[in-house]
C-alpha cells in the first residue's frame, strides 16, 4: 500500500481546492431575466412638511399605463462590452401605482374607492436602472389629479432618482434603487405646494 506524506496530502488538497475555485469562477452567470419586482426601499417619506390648511382628501390611484418601448426591460449592466439585461414579468404600472397609494396612506391620505375625493392617474414614462460602477435608477411619471367630478386640479411630470453601490449585477440592488426612486417620486409629490393644494378639501 502506498503511503502519502502530510506534505503530499496537503498539496493534493490545495490543488483540488484551486480547481474548484477556478471551475466556480468560470461558471456561467445567471442572467436576471423574467424576475418579479420586489418592494425593498431603504429611504423613507419626508413627513415633516408644513401642515395643510383643510381636510385631506381621500385619494384613489387609477391604473397607470406604461409607455416604455419595452415595458419588461427595467435595467442593464454596461460594465462589459455586451450589456447584461434585467427584465421583469411584473406589471411596472401596477407596481408603481400600488406603492404610491401605500406611501400616500402613510402620509395621511386615506385610500378612497369609487367615491374618492381625488383621482390620480397617469403614465409611467421611465422605470429603469443603468449600472456602471453604481446602480442609477430613474422613474418618470406624468400624472393628473382630478376631483370626483373629473375636473382637472393638477398635472405634471415628476422625476424620481436614486443610486447606490454594490456587487455587480445583483437583483437586490436593482429592486432597491427602483423602490427608492418611487419613494423619491412620492416625496416630491407630497412636498409640492400645488399638489398638496389639489389634494386638500377647502
Amino acid at each position: 500500500m502506498t503511503k502519502f506524506s502530510s506534505k503530499t496530502r496537503w498539496a493534493a488538497l490545495s490543488a483540488t481546492s484551486l480547481a474548484l475555485v477556478l471551475i466556480a469562477g468560470c461558471a456561467p452567470e445567471t442572467p436576471l431575466l423574467n424576475q418579479s419586482l420586489l418592494w425593498t426601499p431603504t429611504h423613507q417619506l419626508h413627513l415633516d412638511v408644513t401642515p395643510t390648511i383643510g381636510a385631506l382628501a381621500t385619494v384613489r390611484f387609477e391604473p397607470f399605463t406604461d409607455t416604455a418601448a419595452n415595458p419588461s426591460l427595467v435595467g442593464e449592466n454596461v460594465e462589459q462590452s455586451k450589456p447584461r439585461l434585467v427584465t421583469t414579468v411584473s406589471s411596472v404600472g401596477q407596481f408603481v401605482r400600488k406603492h404610491l397609494q401605500h406611501l400616500f396612506a402613510q402620509a395621511g391620505y386615506t385610500a378612497g374607492g369609487a367615491n374618492a375625493d381625488r383621482v390620480i392617474s397617469g403614465q409611467v414614462r421611465k422605470f429603469f436602472v443603468r449600472e456602471h460602477n453604481l446602480y442609477r435608477a430613474s422613474v418618470v411619471l406624468s400624472l393628473t389629479v382630478r376631483n370626483r367630478s373629473g375636473a382637472l386640479l393638477w398635472q405634471g411630470t415628476v422625476w424620481g432618482r436614486n443610486k447606490t453601490f454594490g456587487r455587480s449585477y445583483q437583483l437586490y440592488n436593482y429592486n432597491q434603487v427602483l423602490s427608492d426612486a418611487v419613494v423619491s417620486v412620492a416625496n416630491q409629490l407630497l412636498t409640492n405646494a400645488s399638489v398638496r393644494k389639489a389634494l386638500t378639501l377647502h
